[in-house]
């Protein structure tokens, strides 16, 4: 008989089922437009520095104001104990977006940056993650063994997780993405040239293991992604397994080079491969990270269009829970401002993302609100 999907998770909160049970239904006839950090800066403002009042640059480029129905943020840092991560985002700050958007009725999905427990930041040599499974020890006669470490930065993170309460008084239901981009080459500790196969899925499993059933964190969903570029091999070597995940997710850019037709016809294919994977087995498909660098240039008539013309034609009809566009950060303080994933008030895009906003199959805050998320 066929097999109902489920979160991984038996002892799961009704709400995180509830979730769950909402993203496979949905993703059969639509998908929800997220926004990575979008309560917390967008372009020329942070929500420390905002003397126009801006909420999210989602919902000052939109005429009726409506805001992403996925709100994407990262706990990178965290596991240093300090008030705050990365980007200089407050732990405060981060938990009232998370409690404003839960009792929107929305979506919260978190990625976690973390800091190198071996060499402190950066990719490393490659023995990060050997050293955290095998338990070496720290040097200069420490008792402590990079296991132990990692081991608290997981508790860490259960800590944050079984704080998050709504105004129900319940717990918020997150989507956790760690380890992302696990086939990317020479970016983080756990990636394809840092960190073998057996050692990732290693790794994942200590993760999840510990997170769910030694901290008791019952509220996460737990998202496995893969690069642009990927093959078969990267997801049958390093897949953790059926019981270690719930959603198989997509990072892809369109990057300087490659016009939109190209990424379009990337996009449909890498992302049709993702959904039979999550059909085979079980689980949730999903874009977790898109957008175009070149949106920044508001000078290129090129790209005036992409959201009607490049993601919209990427996307439609994939059956993918939710799509994710990647942050927009302020300037100086969060990057040079070259870079940037979505509209914002008198860019370029603005008419065209209005425009994409009426397609019946994407929706957003007001209409992810209906379909009663955790109910």
């Amino acid at each position: 008989m066929p097999v109902t999907p489920a979160p991984i998770d038996s002892r799961a909160t009704l709400e995180t089922k509830n979730l769950f049970t909402k993203l496979n239904s949905i993703r059969n006839t639509r998908t929800i437009f997220g926004h990575h950090d979008t309560l917390l800066y967008g372009k020329g403002w942070t929500y420390e520095t905002n003397p126009q009042a801006r909420v999210s640059d989602v919902s000052d480029s939109l005429s009726n104001k409506d805001l992403p129905g996925v709100f994407g943020w990262d706990i990178g840092q965290i596991e240093t104990g300090s008030n705050r991560m990365i980007n200089w985002i407050e732990v405060s700050k981060l938990k009232t977006c998370i409690k404003q958007v839960y009792d929107m009725g929305c979506v919260n999905t978190i990625c976690w940056h973390a800091n190198n427990p071996v060499f402190g930041s950066g990719a490393g040599d490659g023995t990060t993650v050997a050293k955290i499974l095998d338990g070496v020890s720290k040097p200069n006669g420490s008792n402590m063994t990079y296991k132990d470490i990692f081991k608290g930065w997981l508790t860490t993170v259960a800590n944050f997780f079984n704080s998050l309460r709504g105004s129900d008084g319940k717990l918020i239901p997150i989507i956790f993405r760690p380890f992302h981009e696990c086939n990317v080459q020479n970016c983080f500790w756990w990636d394809a040239t840092k960190c073998s196969a057996t050692d990732y899925i290693k790794l994942w499993r200590l993760t999840i293991t510990h997170l769910k059933d030694v901290c008791n964190v019952h509220n996460v969903l737990y998202a496995f992604s893969l690069n642009d570029g990927f093959t078969a091999s990267d997801f049958n070597s390093r897949y953790p397994d059926n019981g270690f995940v719930d959603i198989i997710g997509l990072d892809a850019y369109q990057r300087p080079g490659t016009t939109s037709s190209q990424y379009v016809a990337k996009m449909q294919n890498q992302i049709a491969t993702i959904v039979q994977w999550a059909d085979s087995h079980n689980k949730i498909a999903a874009v977790t990270e898109m957008g175009c660098n070149n949106l920044a240039n508001t000078n290129n008539a090129t790209y005036t269009n992409w959201f009607t013309q490049t993601m919209k034609p990427a996307l439609l009809g994939q059956r993918i829970a939710y799509c994710m566009l990647w942050r927009n950060p302020k300037g100086a303080a969060l990057g040079d401002g070259s870079e940037f994933y979505c509209c914002y008030h008198t860019h370029s895009t603005q008419t065209d993302f209005n425009v994409f906003y009426q397609e019946p199959e994407f929706i957003f805050c007001k209409s992810t609100k209906k379909k009663n998320m955790y109910l």
